[in-house]
């Protein structure tokens, strides 16, 4: 058999024999093939080459095999030159270039150089030169000087290069260097700064100091900041401090970090002064900053009112679903007729004149198919916000709901809900002021999932509008997100516990703005019966508002006590509630109400005093949020009636009169309810003051549940 090696030709590697030879009597006796490497010193790396082995005949024919050798380098790598770029004034006399070495060498290393021309011409800027650079054993820096010519001309800066050739004991890494020569003939050094102009919405205002031309040595000045109409520590931070130009340099910047959160409504401005220089002569020595507003005054209103119209309306959302999920029951309740009597009583007095949407506030239906799972309910609400500012803004929203849902008997419930809402408001900022009319309409999708004495809610949607304010009419874009849990701690017995709480997150888009709002409220309520017909309760939620609009955290409380005996044929409850306090200032909400009533709603004699302070309730138990503000007023409601059967129902005389400081307000009619489902009423109504009647009227209103 014999063994055939190849793979070595064109390499370093040389064999001593290219085939081996066994027979049967040494096929088991290793054979040595001798290698050799060749020298070289063209590179400076390992080599590998790849033996190839392949067998012929004794029954080996096509059996091959690969072998890889590894020839070590061992080659010296050589060291390296480098030449580098400097520069200097054309008054130095001369203009040095370092070269290097990369490392030592037990030998001389020389290599040769020439200077040419670029923008500097030889013989005039500078001397020609060419030469050898010699470097001792050991050494590795070594300098190229070249002779430069200081002329009396204004001329830009010129250079020109040196090309190194022929090392000896080295190779050259970098071959050429260049000389750049600073012109010194602008006459006397001077130093300026200049002004600046930035938007308000920026970080930092950049003053450039510009020296006259450039140095071969550092050229400072000590610089402070002033005030002028903007101010330090609100509109931008007090700076001081040394600016400096580092040689061949002419502009170095100072600056000033700016400040955010003022509501200014024009141009700021404040200057930086240089006030002494060692080495150059000031020209210009204050520079002024120009703080302008990065939007105008009606755009930043647009901005406040739309954050605070959204989340106004979402917060309606919310409550709504709240409401739905609380309660889930069929009907229909409206006080509008209720709100139409106190407006009417105050217009005796004062010229508030209500909208459609305080008039409908509070208004709801629910009606559910004859399974029970598909439903369809809708809610109005109506609600104002305000408070102080930069600006004075208050504004009105009213809000109209309709949703439908499926509820499975799993405690799964999901549905849409269509939601809009109709805002305006007014504005005072500085000299203007204006009227503002929104409008959103929205689609929310929601789901909830109720288990043992809890359930939980999460809803997420999106809406659009338009917002206007005098010359500015722009779209308005809604992203909605909230999620809230409510459940019972304790229940069924002398002692009640519940818990509930809400997380709102909401934003306004108006063209390349956008402003978020979010509101986390956290709260419970413990009840407890004393003794049967008797049940006090208290009430606590924290909350904490966020966003582009007011911010702060705050507590509410309420509480109160129900009283029925059925057997006296008497029936009451006293309730307070406020927002006992916030960080916002003046944000403050309160209100106390109570009640009694002698009889049954239905038949028999039935009389009712109920008197009230602040943001209370009706006598019909709703709550009386569409007043005037400032309206938290004592006022006092009596109402004696005498109920008989009719038909199905009942049918009711009422006499009346509601008190309050702008007068007094007096209701005769009836209520009838006929058949469940139908319900209607007419009162006369007579409005006044206290000496005479100012008019009269008639009020009618019914419902129908089907």
């Amino acid at each position: 058999m014999t063994v055939t090696l190849t793979g070595h030709a064109g390499t370093d590697l040389a064999l001593e024999r290219t085939s081996l030879t066994f027979t049967t009597a040494d096929w088991q006796t290793p054979k040595p093939v001798m290698l050799t490497a060749l020298e070289d010193d063209e590179d400076y790396v390992d080599e590998t080459v790849g033996l190839h082995l392949a067998a012929s005949g004794g029954g080996y024919a096509g059996v091959v095999a690969t072998s890889t050798v590894t020839i070590m380098d061992n080659d010296e790598r050589p060291a390296t030159i480098t030449i580098h770029d400097h520069q200097g004034l054309e008054d130095a006399g001369v203009l040095q270039l370092p070269i290097r070495l990369s490392r030592p060498v037990d030998q001389l290393v020389t290599v040769q150089y020439a200077s040419a021309d670029r923008e500097a011409e030889a013989g005039l800027d500078y001397m020609t030169s060419r030469g050898i650079v010699i470097f001792a054993p050991g050494a590795t820096r070594g300098m190229i000087e070249i002779k430069v010519t200081d002329d009396e001309l204004l001329e830009e800066d010129e250079s020109f290069v040196v090309t190194l050739s022929n090392p000896r004991q080295a190779i050259i890494a970098r071959e050429t260097g260049t000389g750049t020569i600073l012109d010194n003939d602008g006459g006397a050094v001077t130093l300026r700064v200049e002004d600046a102009v930035v938007v308000d919405d920026e970080e930092r205002v950049r003053f450039r100091v510009v020296l006259s031309h450039a140095q071969g040595q550092s050229i400072s000045a000590v610089y402070r900041t002033r005030d002028g109409t903007a101010r330090a520590g609100e509109d931008y931070e007090a700076s001081s401090g040394v600016v400096t130009l580092i040689p061949g340099t002419m502009e170095a910047m100072i600056t000033v970090p700016l400040l955010h959160g003022g509501q200014d409504r024009h141009e700021e401005t404040f200057t930086v002064h240089l006030e002494s220089s060692g080495h150059a002569e000031i020209t210009k020595g204050v520079g002024v900053a120009t703080i302008q507003e990065s939007a105008t005054v009606s755009e930043e209103v647009l901005d406040a009112y739309a954050a605070r119209f959204v989340r106004t309306s979402s917060a309606e959302i919310v409550e709504a679903l709240a409401e739905r999920f609380r309660s889930g029951v069929e009907g229909a309740a409206c006080g509008a007729a209720d709100r139409a009597e106190t407006a009417r009583l105050w217009h005796s007095a004062s010229s508030w004149d209500p909208s459609l949407g305080e008039l409908l506030a509070g208004c709801r239906m629910a009606a559910s198919s004859y399974s029970g799972a598909f439903s369809v309910w809708g809610r109005g609400a109506y609600r104002q916000f305000g408070g102080p500012d930069a600006w004075t803004l208050r504004g009105e929203v009213s809000t109209a709901m309709v949703g439908a849902d499926y509820r499975w008997r799993a405690g799964w419930l999901a549905g849409v809900l269509l939601s809009h809402s109709q805002g305006s408001g007014s504005f005072a900022v500085m000299r203007q002021s204006g009227e503002i009319t929104s409008g959103l309409t929205g689609v929310y999708p929601y789901m909830s999932y109720a288990g043992a004495g809890w359930e939980v809610w999460l809803s997420a949607g999106a809406g659009r509008g338009q917002v206007e304010m005098q010359e500015l009419d722009t779209d308005l874009a809604s992203r909605f997100g909230a999620m809230g849990v409510r459940g019972s701690w304790v229940s069924g017995g002398r002692i009640g516990l519940n818990y509930r709480g809400d997380v709102l997150v909401t934003d306004a888009r108006l063209r390349d703005r956008t402003a978020e709002v979010y509101r986390v409220r956290a709260g419970v309520e413990a009840n407890a019966t004393i003794r049967r017909g008797l049940r006090p309760y208290v009430e606590a939620m924290v909350r904490s508002d966020g966003g582009r609009a007011e911010t702060g955290v705050g507590l509410e409380f309420g509480g109160g006590i129900q009283v029925d005996y059925p057997a006296w044929r008497l029936k009451g409850d006293v309730h307070a509630q406020g927002l006992v306090m916030h960080t916002a200032e003046q944000f403050t909400e309160w209100g106390i109400s109570g009640r009694v009533q002698v009889g049954r709603r239905s038949e028999g004699v039935m009389v009712q005093v109920r008197p009230s302070w602040g943001r209370g309730m009706s006598i019909y138990g709703q709550p009386l949020d569409a007043v005037p503000i400032g309206a938290n007023v004592h006022r006092t409601e009596l109402e004696l009636g005498y109920g008989v059967p009719w038909k199905e129902g009942t049918a009711r005389s009422i006499v009346g009169v509601t008190r309050m400081a702008q007068g007094r307000m007096y209701r005769l009619g009836g209520e009838f309810h006929p058949w469940e489902q139908v319900s209607f009423s007419v009162f006369g109504l007579a409005h006044g003051h206290e000496t005479a009647l100012a008019d009269i009227g008639m009020n009618v209103r019914g419902s129908l549940r089907y």
